[in-house]
């Protein structure tokens, strides 16, 4: 008998992939900044910074932070043995696309605004975590059901 990852067992395993990316996600730099001029600042801003002031983007009608909420249901579910909420999940993704509009900020008092510029790996990684609950729960409408599965393995045992 071929041993075979249950669904449940693949929602668990996918919940904590994604946590761990979004984890690692707040401690790498995620975004390079410039100034109006062009010019590129050497340190990227890191996810964590995001993560607490993200939300004014909302004043501006940047809704990427909201990914961050959306997400929480759909991956707590998978830790539950669950399928994540297809339209949280779904939603969550829609809400990162709200990133690309991005314009100017203001980082830490400066006198002069600043550009998002140029992602950088933590800004992927955390694409990728919130991502991961709409992935799964797509794929997991592909996967063949525990009572198929026992069907299968039923017949081959019969030989059949």
């Amino acid at each position: 008998m071929v041993a075979r990852m249950r669904r449940e067992d693949l929602y668990v395993r996918a919940g904590w992939l994604s946590i761990a990316l979004f984890a690692i996600a707040l401690v790498l730099p995620s975004m390079q900044t410039c100034e109006p001029n062009g010019v590129l600042h050497e340190e990227g801003v890191i996810g964590g910074y995001w993560l607490v002031f993200g939300w004014l983007g909302a004043l501006g009608g940047l809704l990427g932070w909201f990914a961050n909420l959306l997400w929480l249901l759909p991956c707590m579910r998978m830790l539950c043995r669950r399928r994540p909420n297809l339209i949280l999940s779904a939603l969550a993704v829609a809400a990162l696309l709200t990133i690309r509009r991005a314009g100017t900020f203001n980082y830490l008092d400066s006198p002069v605004d600043y550009h998002l510029c140029r992602p950088q790996v933590g800004f992927w990684l955390w694409i990728i975590a919130i991502s991961i609950p709409l992935v799964v729960n797509v794929a997991s409408r592909f996967l063949p059901s525990e009572s198929a599965i026992e069907v299968a393995d039923d017949e081959q045992d019969r030989g059949g």
